[in-house]
């Protein structure tokens, strides 16, 4: 069994319901998508909650809304889409509300989101907004990213990134930057990470 495998498996009294947070489209699926994976395997509910639209990453014809439907529901998640505008996500108690009104309506009982040493304005904002929001609450785990700056081992409760994703579902993602059709492959499909190592 793997740290994350353990993770998910512990203390099972029902299914879990599972929010995770990214300040832009392709965020959660770039750091959780393989952890979101597994959490279904075992009938868990997922939700993704994106804080903005993306407006200022890469443009694709069938715009950054389209791409986030397509990859919740190759996921298996609901998706719901805040109203913040890239690169301007402000921490602020609406912000904060927001988190708090989507744990409620869902019940969630674990959470996932960017961890807060990242060089992206808009991940800090997010995950601390987040941690505001979940200030009661003990399932609360980080994700890596392209632009985390620094990243804590156990026992910090958090994981290193999603766990290793075949390209199929990595493509299934559909997720592209203009440059190639998926240039964040090598983010989901890098060698065994702390994650995977068995226990």
């Amino acid at each position: 069994m793997t740290i994350r495998e353990s993770y998910i498996m512990h203390d099972r009294r029902k299914p879990r319901s599972v929010l995770a947070v990214g300040a832009h489209p392709d965020d959660v699926e770039i750091g959780c998508a393989g952890t979101l994976l597994q959490h279904r395997a075992v009938g868990d509910r997922a939700t993704i909650l994106v804080m903005s639209g993306g407006e200022l990453g890469a443009q694709v014809e069938q715009g950054r809304k389209e791409e986030a439907e397509k990859a919740a529901a190759s996921l298996g998640a609901h998706l719901v889409l805040g109203s913040f505008f890239d690169g301007t996500i402000p921490l602020t108690s609406e912000t904060v509300d927001m988190v708090e009104g989507l744990i409620v309506e869902y019940d969630v009982d674990t959470v996932y989101v960017h961890s807060p040493e990242d060089a992206h304005q808009d991940h800090v904002v997010t995950s601390r907004a987040v941690l505001a929001a979940t200030r009661k609450m003990n399932r609360v785990m980080f994700y890596q990213s392209p632009s985390t700056t620094q990243f804590h081992s156990p026992p910090s409760p958090i994981f290193r990134r999603n766990f290793k994703v075949p390209a199929e579902t990595s493509a299934m993602l559909g997720y592209c930057n203009g440059n190639s059709p998926n240039p964040d492959q090598h983010v989901l499909e890098r060698g065994e990470n702390f994650c995977d190592k068995k226990i």
